[in-house]
């Protein structure tokens, strides 16, 4: 069976396995950031902007809410659900509940997630699990030596 006719759930697994096992990690970093929200709300604006470099491959979690997102540096190509596609910088989109992406990142790439949460919600690894659904596999960040599907 052609591996891009799975199910998108069962492709990501395979592509984290087959990622987790072959190739190595790579250092993605990320950047935090937060803004009040309206008074007596009980909520804030979380930002979390991960650094991708040129090569690498990130194999999403499994999002749990509805938010934006903005691609502001860069260019990626995304194999989701709805099938692969190729977004240039500057880019504003809007994740889905239920989204899990594979990206590979065509050159150095500034991803960026826009979310509200409670604001009782300050460490970046609790809003993580907050606002993902509980993992199958931890995200993983690679750089193949080859790509690993043609756009």
């Amino acid at each position: 069976m052609n591996d891009l006719a799975l199910p998108f759930p069962e492709l990501v697994d395979r592509c984290y396995a087959a990622i987790s096992d072959l190739l190595p990690a790579v250092e993605c970093p990320l950047a935090h950031c937060f803004t009040p929200g309206p008074p007596a709300s009980g909520f804030h604006l979380y930002c979390r902007s991960l650094s991708i470099p040129a090569g690498s491959l990130v194999v999403s979690e499994k999002h749990e809410t509805e938010h934006p997102y903005t691609l502001s540096q860069g260019n990626v190509i995304v194999r989701s659900v709805d099938g692969i596609y190729h977004l240039n910088a500057p880019f504003n989109g809007v994740t889905q509940p239920g989204t899990e992406r594979i990206v590979f990142a065509v050159t150095d790439a500034v991803w960026t997630t826009q979310h509200i949460v409670p604001d009782t919600l300050t460490d970046p690894e609790e809003i993580r699990r907050y606002l993902c659904a509980p993992t199958r596999h931890q995200p993983r960040l690679q750089t193949p030596a080859t790509p690993l599907f043609n756009p």
